[in-house]
């Protein structure tokens, strides 16, 4: 006898989930808490790994103080998705409630370097590098955050030449963050008293005594703020250090920030309605098609939208069309023509499509401007590709320039080991060749071939039908073909 899935039980479970989710988010907007955690509860009966569920149901341990299991919440959240960068901050947020600077400190890095775009997160961080005893740190973290309050509580444990060498560093940032820098030197030199503004929250902010200026930062350890007997004096030069100095931290606006830190609230947004879209958080916008041209351990890379990162290590030969960001340090001058193994005079390419040698220490990012670039790897290959297809390479791999025998159809000839990048007005096609065949193909359409092709341009029959001359192939290989015409 058959079984049949009861299919009206699945969809009432289905029904009472989103029901339940729903009624638990209306009881968290109510600040019912303790409801909305039995709302969730029963939730991850019907489905235990339903991830919105998890994320709501972490919150609500959180805003019930309840870091233990907060924590083990977001632990599965990230290991089920570890490029999510809320969940990553979330995780950080409980491990900085629970006292573990230095687990707050690997995530809440993981966090900000998914997303750079939230600078709460850098806030955060400050924190956590303060609890841990990083002044340094904490300090250019403040800095960069704008939370010169905190950043001013920091410059007790730093030197005049290291705080100095931090605002330089910031002001080397943006210019908004150069002037946040200059602007928190001039009221700490002042003296003026400020506040703690973190998260719309205000507290007075003390004032503790100065501490010598030789103080080290390697010798501090912010201890927690029910400990404060506990913190140890660091040396000086021959001078007692004011407790007061020892104990601020603690006692005052980094241990006050860190009680009201809240967790980013993602999960808790309401649906939109059927058939409508619900706005995309800020985060998600920043991050969904992120670019990330210092991450990468490749020289050649395609990332978002079909964009070329090129990465220079001193040397790159590339284009400079559809380049919309650049590193200011590089250095261009046109690159030239190497025939029969001699470097000539000749420019590489023509017209507004040179070619030029790259030097420096930077990157590139190249639109496709409609087009597609296509990434390859040489390991001991030999690949002719057209030279108008010829984007970028690493000159470390050895090229020559030449022509199709009886033709004026340049081609550029690659061989050992490195990356290249080509442009084509469509994603390439490929074509086996056998030695016992030949192939005719319309040079139009030639992208370039892998392999021992022997080719030859050859014109249209008299009489024959008006295209393009073509191209005879012979010998064995992969023929690389770019349709200008077919959908992609």
């Amino acid at each position: 006898m058959r079984i049949v899935p009861d299919s009206s039980a699945t969809s009432s479970n289905a029904e009472d989930l989103e029901t339940l989710i729903a009624r638990g988010g209306e009881f968290l907007q109510e600040d019912k808490v303790e409801e909305a955690r039995d709302c969730f509860d029963r939730a991850l009966k019907i489905e235990p790994d339903h991830e919105k569920t998890l994320g709501l149901l972490g919150l609500t341990h959180f805003r019930l103080s309840d870091f233990d299991s907060a924590s083990d919440i977001y632990e599965k959240l990230v290991a089920k998705s570890p490029d999510d960068a809320s969940y990553r901050l979330n995780l950080g947020l409980v491990h900085l409630k629970l006292d573990r600077p230095v687990e707050a400190i690997a995530e809440l890095g993981k966090s900000r370097d998914l997303d750079p775009s939230q600078i709460r997160t850098v806030s955060y961080l400050g924190l956590a590098y303060a609890r841990n005893g990083e002044y340094e740190d904490a300090y250019e973290a403040f800095l960069r955050a704008d939370q010169s309050n905190l950043a001013t509580e920091m410059e007790q444990y730093l030197d005049d030449g290291t705080r100095q060498s931090i605002r330089d560093r910031v002001r080397g940032g943006s210019a908004e963050e150069a002037a946040k820098a200059e602007e928190l030197a001039d009221e700490s030199a002042d003296g003026n008293e400020s506040e703690l503004k973190f998260r719309g929250e205000t507290a007075e902010a003390p004032q503790p005594e100065e501490a010598p200026a030789s103080r080290k930062t390697s010798e501090k350890t912010l201890k927690a703020a029910s400990e404060p007997e506990t913190a140890s004096s660091p040396e000086s030069d021959g001078e007692a250090v004011p407790e007061a100095a020892v104990e601020a931290p603690d006692a005052g606006m980094v241990t006050q920030a860190v009680e009201i830190v809240q967790p980013s609230e993602r999960a808790a947004v309401a649906d939109a309605a059927p058939g409508h879209s619900a706005p995309e958080s800020v985060s998600s916008f920043a991050t969904r098609r992120l670019l990330r041209p210092n991450e990468g351990g490749q020289t050649i890379e395609i990332g978002a939208g079909g964009v070329l990162i090129a990465q220079v290590h001193e040397r790159l030969i590339s284009r400079t069309e559809g380049v919309m960001v650049s590193s200011p340090e590089l250095g261009f001058e046109p690159a030239t023509r190497r025939i029969r193994g001699q470097q000539s005079d000749e420019v590489f390419g023509s017209g507004s499509a040179k070619l030029f040698l790259v030097t420096g220490q930077g990157y590139l990012l190249a639109s496709p401007r409609g087009e597609h670039f296509t990434a390859l790897s040489l390991d001991n290959d030999v690949v002719y590709l057209r030279e108008e297809c010829v984007f970028a390479f690493d000159p470390g791999l050895r090229w020559e320039n030449g022509r199709i025998p009886g033709s004026e159809f340049r081609v550029t000839q690659f061989r050992g080991n490195g990356c290249l990048a080509m442009r084509t007005p469509k994603e390439p096609l490929s074509v086996r060749l056998s030695s016992e065949r030949v192939m005719y193909v319309d040079s139009e359409v030639l992208a370039g071939w892998i392999g021992r092709v022997v080719p030859r341009m050859e014109k249209p029959a008299a009489g024959g039908r008006t295209s393009s001359p073509f191209v005879e192939c012979s010998g064995e290989g992969v023929v690389l073909l770019h349709d200008t015409q077919g959908e992609s």
